[in-house]
């Protein structure tokens, strides 16, 4: 009964041949389980090693004996060659004449009743003992283990084409599915390890595969790192390249044309695909673009598809999501978030190098249009271009027509500014548009409600100028010289009656216009034309309420009309001309 026990223990067993130091040795571990599968952790056992010559029937030329207490984990790691020797001398084993096998027996009690486990034959001798016992080895000793200089190195076959060549034997001469060439892994952790397999599910066919695994805790299964020294730190080579080309096996490499370059999957789900065309694509097999970004499964409200942050600001982020809050709907939506002080949260930059400072193409382009999925476009003709809000409320709005709104989504000329209300009334004072400049921060041009009273409207154009003594507003109308020509005026101050549709009408009552300093009216214009200077109520053409001065002149005025005056000077009388001459009015 304890010899099937023990069948049934060998088969969980794995001999790990290490280089040894001296004294020449190689280690042996193995987990030791019952029959159910449970560990035997905190015992302690005892087994013989035999080495075996020729097959497993040959003659015993070493045999030792090791007590051992098995691990937390059933572990017990043994060295081959340091146990107590029962039979031979294990350092004078040669083991470049022959095949050798290593036979395994156990008493779990730690006593001396042995029971057989097994027999494995040494497919790779330890070469460190290949050395020192072969006369011709070409393996050489040194403090850090053996070398050979001197070719290249086959295992499993007798051509290798590089330094070192892996072949594992198939069986019937076939590639067996999931073959293990290399495997490395340390005693510490040994359900860790490193594996170069051939990764098909096939036989027949051959996928070289990298496969690194780690269950010790929850640090990297896998870690591909390329380094430099500092001083070689220049230039334009890659320190890491990953390289897909079609090989005809004579180094006339060429470039994939028509394969994917490489995806990345978790386990069979491609999550990356670069295509051979550069285009990658993330949650998708098939970018179009250079970039092609697909959240998986149906469209989501408020999917992320693509976040950026800094460590040092962990709050702050930019954001490609779904803006819309209904699922199976796709809104593109570019959200900047700044937390971390009090900054703008989102920037829109366009560099041009100076040399490229001409010409008429914008240096940055916002471009709506109607898109028929080829590149045939045309312009919006009934939705508005943007909006820019604040939260849900519009606060600039730029129509297909071309016309912007400020505080209106309707603008009816090409610039509609309306100031937002309070509860929906219109505020006395407010300010609709103002300009100034950092160098004088206390000089403005405004234009606002000019009313004291709520729910009223005065268009109202303000200029402030405090920084020395010139005007405070100017208005200028400017022509070309080949204009100067007509009875156009250049500037035109006109006065007229609305009805909303373009029919105007003259104003019969109300004043045209008023001068005032601060309240007082200093000037008059009515809906007659009479223009009165202070008075409100001119009773003539030009109605004076003061003082009038006529600046003196000794000669008459060239080319006189009638009812052409001036001061004479020289006589120091007033004339006026009718007509014919020059008459003295006293």
């Amino acid at each position: 009964m304890k010899k099937l026990i023990f069948v049934s223990i060998i088969m969980l067993m794995a001999i790990h041949l290490i280089m040894a130091q001296v004294p020449e040795a190689f280690k042996y571990q193995a987990v030791i389980r019952d029959t159910l599968g449970n560990t035997l952790s905190g015992q302690l056992i005892s087994m013989k090693i035999s080495i075996l010559k020729g097959d497993i029937n040959g003659e015993t030329v070493y045999s030792e004996i090791h007590d051992a207490w098995t691990n937390k984990l059933g572990l017990i790691g043994l060295e081959i060659g340091n146990g107590i020797a029962i039979t031979g001398d294990f350092s004078e084993i040669l083991w470049g004449e022959d095949k050798y096998f290593v036979q395994t027996e156990i008493d779990l009690s730690g006593g001396m009743d042995y029971q057989f486990l097994g027999i494995s034959q040494l497919l790779a001798v330890p070469y460190a003992l290949y050395a020192e016992t072969s006369g011709n080895s070409l393996w050489s000793e040194s403090e850090e283990g053996i070398f050979y200089n001197e070719g290249k190195v086959g295992i499993g076959t007798n051509t290798p084409s590089g330094m070192l060549g892996i072949q594992i034997p198939a069986i019937s001469g076939a590639i067996l599915e999931r073959e293990v060439l290399l495997k490395g892994q340390v005693s510490d952790a040994p359900e860790d390890f490193f594996r170069i397999t051939n990764h098909t599910k096939f036989n027949n066919q051959f996928i070289p595969n990298l496969w690194g695994h780690h269950v010790s805790d929850a640090r990297l299964a896998m870690c591909m790192i390329g380094s430099i020294n500092e001083e070689t730190d220049y230039g334009d080579s890659a320190v890491i390249v990953f390289s897909a080309r079609t090989f005809d096996g004579a180094w006339g490499n060429g470039q994939v044309r028509n394969r994917a370059l490489f995806e990345w999957w978790n386990l069979g789900e491609a999550k990356m695909t670069m295509l051979a065309n550069g285009n990658l694509g993330i949650g998708t097999t098939t970018p179009s673009g250079m970039l092609g970004i697909q959240a998986p499964g149906a469209i989501q409200q408020q999917e992320v598809l693509l976040k950026g942050q800094v460590s040092d600001a962990p709050e702050d982020f930019i954001k490609v999501l779904n803006g819309t809050k209904f699922d199976n709907q796709f809104v593109p939506n570019i959200w900047g978030h700044h937390a971390s002080g009090n900054r703008y949260a989102l920037g829109f930059t366009g560099s041009i190098n100076e040399e490229n400072d001409y010409g008429d193409f914008a240096v940055t382009s916002f471009n709506s249009r109607i898109y028929n999925g080829g590149w045939e476009p045309g312009q919006v003709v009934n939705r508005p271009l943007f909006v820019w809000r604040n939260l849900s409320e519009a606060k600039m709005t730029m129509l297909a027509n071309g016309n912007l709104g400020i505080g209106t989504t309707t603008p009816s000329g090409m610039l509609g500014i309306q100031a937002p209300a309070i509860a929906g009334t219109i505020q006395q004072r407010e300010v609709i548009l103002k300009g100034q400049i950092s160098d004088a921060p206390e000089d403005f041009i405004k234009i606002g409600n000019g009313t004291r009273f709520n729910n009223q409207f005065i268009p109202w154009l303000w200029g402030h100028h405090v920084s020395d003594n010139r005007q405070a507003i100017c208005m200028i109308g400017t022509i070309n010289e080949e204009t100067d020509y007509g009875d156009n005026a250049v500037i035109v101050f006109s006065s007229r009656i609305f009805d909303g549709e373009w029919e105007w009408g003259q104003i019969m009552n109300r004043p045209l216009f008023d001068w005032r300093n601060l309240s007082e009216t200093k000037m008059t214009m009515l809906a007659n034309g009479n223009l009165g200077i202070g008075t409100t109520t001119p009773q003539r053409t030009l109605h004076v309420n003061d003082v009038i001065r006529l600046e003196p002149r000794a000669t008459p005025p060239d080319n006189p009309m009638e009812g052409d005056m001036f001061m004479d000077s020289n006589d120091h009388v007033l004339k006026v001309f009718d007509g014919t001459e020059w008459k003295t009015c006293w």
